[in-house]
């Protein structure tokens, strides 16, 4: 980039470009096309205000520089040029450069969010059937009823239980930042939490009050089982661990991509599990335990929205738009909108776990 930038500004201007591809004898035509693909945000203008920025170079070899980090980048952008004008893949870029930036489509995303996307239709219908029989039932408690508890499940779902809230929330714009969110839990040791809950059944009588509809009035004994919690403990750790994830690998077929990260412990070497079996056991106070283990990295996001250039989404694709659909039960069309536009890609890192 500092080679292609002679006035050392930290932009490359339409004549820096040319002048360092003076031996491919480019036409104005050829380099037209070469000069939008390098410089989307330009429009095709060749004007001093239209220039390549750092993360433009990035998002179009950045890829190929981690998969051949032995082939300078020079010979990168000649190869990228290659494919904007028709070569489609070369010997080190495996995407078609002449081609826009495109998602995963519709048909993709519905395949891989069905689930979640059926759940929210559910949930959505039944805020609209609520609000149906408010105006025109009678009897408000059922409506509203139907209403409440629609919504607060839609709500929750959203917020809790829809990977592209978490992505919103865990934005980040350029290839190196994103290299280096991913690549941040790779150095770091798996964080470990452990809680039991103790408790046994009482039988337990009350007495029931009724009124009929003469006005009389009856009682009667209701005997029931009541859960009563007696004793609660937790526990935290670490677990000494060697990192065998694979290096990160860019997914720039498309402009944005969601990342959906996973964690895979290999526990075949440690003495983790023995462990939470003795001290499960050594807290165990009571007839019954409830018992929970977690493990995680303290840096990992589980699903990210990676902008590989920065201030290329369009409008529409932010978190305000996003919570106003969710808010105007409109959740299910703008999330299946935003994925098919987005790129997919699935990150797991793999530690090898050791004696705790």
């Amino acid at each position: 980039f500092l080679a292609l930038d002679l006035d050392g500004d930290g932009k490359i201007c339409a004549g820096e470009l040319r002048n360092f591809l003076w031996n491919l004898h480019l036409s104005d035509a050829e380099f037209s096309l070469v000069w939008k693909r390098f410089a989307p945000g330009s429009g095709g203008r060749l004007d001093g205000n239209a220039h390549v920025l750092m993360d433009d170079i990035l998002f179009l070899l950045g890829r190929s520089h981690v998969l051949h980090p032995e082939v300078p980048v020079d010979a990168l952008i000649y190869e990228a040029v290659v494919s904007i004008l028709g070569r489609r893949t070369t010997a080190h870029i495996d995407k078609d450069l002449s081609q826009e930036d495109k998602g995963v489509g519709c048909t993709s995303a519905l395949r891989s969010h069905w689930l979640s996307y059926c759940f929210t239709l559910l949930l959505q219908i039944g805020c609209l059937v609520g609000v149906v029989l408010l105006c025109v039932l009678d009897e408000t408690e059922v409506a509203a009823s139907v209403l409440g508890v629609s919504a607060m499940l839609y709500l929750i779902q959203v917020a809790c239980c829809v990977r592209l809230t978490s992505a919103f929330w865990n934005k980040t714009e350029g290839v190196d930042n994103i290299m280096s969110l991913m690549d941040r839990p790779r150095l770091e040791n798996p964080h470990y939490t452990w809680r039991v809950q103790c408790y046994h059944y009482e039988t337990r009588v009350r007495t029931e009050t009724t009124t009929d509809s003469d006005g009389k009035t009856s009682t009667r004994q209701v005997t029931e089982q009541v859960r009563v919690d007696t004793y609660s403990a937790s526990a935290s750790g670490i677990i000494p661990s060697a990192d065998m994830t694979p290096a990160y690998l860019p997914q720039t077929a498309a402009a944005q991509t969601q990342i959906h990260t996973a964690l895979d412990l290999d526990l075949a070497r440690s003495n983790y599990r023995a462990k939470f079996e003795m001290w499960t056991a050594f807290h165990r106070r009571d007839v019954h335990q409830d018992r929970q283990r977690s493990e995680d990295l303290p840096s990992r996001k589980s699903s990210v929205l990676a902008v590989w250039r920065p201030d290329s989404r369009p409008w529409w694709m932010t978190s305000r738009c996003y919570w106003l659909s969710n808010l105007c039960c409109c959740s299910l069309v703008y999330r299946w909108a935003v994925q098919a536009q987005l790129g997919e890609q699935t990150y797991t890192y793999r530690k090898r776990c050791f004696d705790i």
